[in-house]
C-alpha cells in the first residue's frame, strides 16, 4: 500500500512538471509572435525594420515633435481602428520591388500629419515623405486615409484603396505634393479621391479612378496638373474657388468631367488650359455661375463645334448661367496630358497592374497576367484583338486609350454524364501567338508648336491660424506586454514543495507490529 501511494505521489509531480513545462514553451517573450505590437508616444528617433514587422497598434501612436518615425521598405503597418499622428517626422520610404504596406479599419482618419509636423524640402530632400507604398481600407466608413492640416509632406507613388464616403487624401491649408499616386474609389458612394481645401499644393501625374468624386477643390489655390481622372461616378473635377491652375490633365469616362459652380470668381478664365475633356456621360464640362467663362484650347474629342457644344452646360441650358467660350480648341489630343490603358482580369486570375494605368502617349506598359488555383489562363485581348494565351505582355506605342482584357478556364475536369460512352469535349487550349506590337487605335496628331500663354498666378493666401487638432493624447503604453514570469516561477515551486509534504506524511512511522 506504502509503494501504492509513493507512486502516485511521485507521478502527480511529473505531471505538474511536464504541464508546466509546456506552458512555458507556449509563451512568448518581449517580441510578439507574429509582429510587434505598437502604441503610445514616440518621444525619440525611431525605426520600424522588416524583421520586427508587421507593426500592430493596439492603441493610437503619435510620433513627438523633434522625432522622427522611419519606416523601412518592406514593412507592413496595421493601424486598424486606430490612427497615427505625425507631429514631428515620418520617413516611409520603400521601393518599387520592397513596398510598405499601411492597413486601416476604422472610422477615423489613419494617418495626420498635424500643423507642427515637419514639411518636405525639396532642395534637401528632407522631410515628412510616404513613398512607395500601398495604402488599403479594410472596413471603414467615412475617414480620411492621409489628413493634412496646414502641413506639407510629400505623398509620393503611392496607391491608395478607399471605399464609401471615404477621402484618400484630405488637405486643410498648407502646400504638401502628392505626385504619382494611383488611387482607386472601388465605386464607393460618396468617396473622395484628393478634397483641397485652402491649399498651395501640388498635385500631379496622379490616377484618380472609380471614386464619386475625383479631385474637389473647395478654396484653394493648389496646381493640378498632368493627371487622369477616370470613372467617376459623379465628376471627375469639381471646383468652387481654385485651383490656381488646371493644365495638362486626361478627364475622361466620368458622370460629369469638369464643374465649376463659381464661374470666373473661383476658377480664372484662363486656368482650365490644355486638357483632353471627352467621352463623360452627361456632360464634359458643367458650368453654374452667371458670369461668362473663357475654356479655350482644349481638346473635346472632336473638332465639330456643334457637337462639343452639346457636351458643355452652360446659358444654353439654363439662360441664368453664363456663356462658357471654347473656340479657339485643340483638334486633336493634347500629347503632353496622359493617356491611359485599362487592364481588366476575368473571374479566376488577376492581371497587374490592374484598372486604369496612366501612360505617356508613345510610352509602354507590360502586364503580367496570373491564374488563380485551378485556372489557366484562356486567352488575352489588346483593343479586342486576341494576342493567345500569354502570361507577360508588353504594349508599345501606346497612341491612345487602350484595352488589355484577360480571361480564364477552370482546370477542373466535367462529371461524365452516365451514359455507356461519354465522351467530354476538351478543353480549349489557346495558342500562343508571338509577341507583336498591337494596332494603335488612332493616330495623333502632334500639338501646334504655339505656346500657350501662361496662366495668371493667384497671390498665395496667409497662412491662418489654426487650433491645434482636438484629438486624446495616446497615453505611452509598453509596445509589448510581458508575461508575468516572476509568479509562474514561486508557483511551480509551492507546487513541488506541497507534493513532498503529501509524501512525508503518507509514509508510515516506525512500529513495533510485525
Amino acid at each position: 500500500m506504502f509503494m501504492k501511494k509513493t507512486a502516485l505521489a511521485l507521478a502527480l509531480i511529473f505531471a505538474l512538471l511536464v504541464s508546466t513545462l509546456a506552458l512555458f514553451g507556449t509563451l512568448h517573450f518581449g517580441r510578439a509572435q507574429s509582429g510587434t505590437n505598437v502604441t503610445g508616444i514616440i518621444y525619440s528617433d525611431t525605426t520600424w525594420t522588416k524583421a520586427n514587422s508587421p507593426y500592430n497598434f493596439t492603441g493610437p501612436v503619435a510620433v513627438n515633435a523633434n522625432a522622427t518615425l522611419t519606416i523601412q521598405a518592406g514593412v507592413t503597418v496595421n493601424i486598424g481602428t486606430y490612427y497615427l499622428q505625425v507631429n514631428g517626422g515620418l520617413n516611409a520610404v520603400g521601393s518599387q520591388t520592397n513596398l510598405i504596406h499601411i492597413n486601416g479599419s476604422g472610422d477615423d482618419d489613419v494617418i495626420v500629419f498635424a500643423p507642427m509636423s515637419n514639411g518636405w524640402n525639396p532642395q534637401t530632400n528632407s522631410g515628412s515623405i510616404i513613398e512607395n507604398a500601398i495604402m488599403n481600407y479594410n472596413t471603414g466608413f467615412g475617414m480620411d486615409f492621409i489628413s493634412i492640416d496646414n502641413a506639407s509632406p510629400k505623398i509620393n507613388n503611392d496607391t491608395i484603396n478607399c471605399g464609401e464616403f471615404d477621402t484618400a487624401i484630405s488637405v486643410n491649408y498648407g502646400a504638401p505634393i502628392i505626385s504619382n499616386c494611383s488611387i482607386n474609389g472601388n465605386g464607393g458612394i460618396g468617396s473622395i479621391g484628393i478634397q483641397l481645401s485652402e491649399t498651395n499644393a501640388s498635385i500631379y501625374d496622379n490616377t484618380i479612378y472609380a471614386t464619386d468624386s475625383g479631385i474637389f477643390c473647395l478654396t484653394d489655390n493648389s496646381t493640378v496638373v498632368g493627371n487622369l481622372i477616370i470613372n467617376s461616378i459623379d465628376t471627375g473635377l469639381y471646383a468652387g474657388i481654385g485651383p490656381a491652375l488646371i493644365e495638362n490633365n486626361t478627364i475622361v469616362e466620368n458622370n460629369v468631367g469638369v464643374q465649376l459652380i463659381l464661374g470666373s470668381n473661383g476658377v480664372q478664365s484662363n486656368a482650365l488650359l490644355f486638357n483632353n475633356i471627352q467621352n463623360n456621360a452627361e456632360y464634359d464640362f458643367e458650368y453654374q455661375d452667371g458670369s461668362n467663362f473663357y475654356a479655350a484650347y482644349n481638346w473635346w474629342g472632336t473638332t465639330d463645334s456643334s457637337s462639343i457644344s452639346q457636351t458643355i452646360y452652360d446659358f444654353r441650358d439654363n439662360f441664368n448661367e453664363g456663356n462658357v467660350t471654347f473656340i479657339p480648341f485643340l483638334n486633336a489630343p493634347n500629347t503632353e496630358a496622359p493617356t491611359y490603358v485599362s487592364a481588366n482580369a476575368g473571374v479566376g486570375g488577376s492581371i497587374m497592374p490592374g484598372g486604369a494605368v496612366s501612360i505617356n502617349y508613345g510610352g509602354s506598359q507590360s502586364f503580367t497576367i496570373t491564374p488563380n488555383t485551378g485556372y489557366s489562363i484562356f486567352d488575352v485581348t489588346i483593343n479586342g484583338t486576341s494576342i493567345g494565351a500569354v502570361s507577360t505582355y508588353n504594349v508599345q506605342n501606346i497612341s491612345g486609350a487602350t484595352t488589355v482584357a484577360a480571361t480564364f478556364a477552370s482546370n477542373s475536369t466535367p462529371t461524365p454524364s452516365p451514359t455507356p460512352t461519354p465522351s467530354p469535349s476538351p478543353s480549349p487550349t489557346a495558342s500562343p501567338t508571338p509577341s507583336q506590337t498591337p494596332t494603335p487605335s488612332h493616330t495623333v496628331t502632334p500639338l501646334p508648336t504655339s505656346t500657350p500663354s501662361p496662366a495668371s498666378t493667384a497671390t498665395p493666401k496667409s497662412t491662418p491660424t489654426l487650433t491645434p487638432i482636438t484629438r486624446s493624447t495616446p497615453s505611452p503604453v509598453p509596445t509589448v506586454q510581458e508575461f508575468p514570469t516572476l509568479t509562474i516561477l514561486p508557483l511551480f515551486a509551492l507546487t513541488i514543495l506541497l507534493s513532498i509534504v503529501i509524501i512525508q506524511k503518507r509514509i508510515p512511522k516506525n512500529s513495533s507490529h510485525s
